[in-house]
């Protein structure tokens, strides 16, 4: 994490202990169902995927915070040893969640992970979570958002002009032929290159005929 990562983190900690911590007075039945409530609500927790807080999670930050005489810094989340490495997963399972991913890249985490153990690419005695393989895409660079190919938008022109014609049928307005009315066709041949209209013409049918009659 960088350092404005972990100072968001700390700030979200602080918000929630807060109420412990800079209260002058508080009677313990008014912490209790304060605790309760904070541990029964949901939260928008930076970078995770928990929305629950436990109450001896509250209790340890509150604790932390005191013990550092107040510096918010103390609440910053601690660097993992293991950083980079998905604890929950062997090397083969991890390879295999890879190659799975890059398989199929729309795949959800959920999906990702319904996948993996219908395709029985698990390792026996592995069981994936959605928060350690949505930590481990996003540590290799994997996540759907980073996987989208861009999408090509150049125009395509033929290179000179009469390399290559197109044509296209608009449907026209009705007509009276014979007493009746005709629905009438719309047959035109563009120039790729120039851009030029080679040849427009309304035909009361768009058989092959018609456009043999160009």
């Amino acid at each position: 994490m960088t350092e404005d990562e972990k100072m968001q983190v700390a700030v979200f900690r602080f918000s929630v202990i807060s109420d412990f911590v800079t209260a002058i007075s508080m009677s313990r039945t008014e912490k209790k169902r304060l605790l309760r409530e904070k541990c029964s609500r949901k939260w928008q927790i930076p970078f995770s995927e928990k929305t629950r807080i436990s109450r001896g999670t509250i209790q340890r930050w509150c604790r932390i915070y005191r013990n550092s005489g107040g510096d918010l810094k103390s609440l910053y989340p601690k660097d993992r040893s293991d950083q980079g490495k998905a604890r929950a997963m062997d090397e083969e399972t991890c390879l295999s969640l890879i190659g799975l991913r890059l398989e199929i890249p729309a795949l959800t985490v959920p999906q990702l992970i319904d996948q993996m153990n219908a395709k029985n690419r698990v390792t026996p005695g592995i069981v994936l979570n959605n928060s350690t393989v949505y930590r481990f895409l996003h540590q290799h660079n994997l996540m759907a958002a980073q996987m989208k190919k861009p999408v090509d938008r150049r125009k395509f022109e033929a290179e000179l002009p009469n390399d290559l014609w197109q044509s296209d049928v608009m449907h026209g307005p009705k007509v009276d032929v014979d007493g009746k009315m005709r629905k009438t066709y719309l047959i035109a041949i563009i120039d790729d290159h120039s851009r030029l209209i080679v040849q427009a013409r309304f035909y009361l049918s768009e058989k092959l005929s018609s456009y043999l009659g160009l």
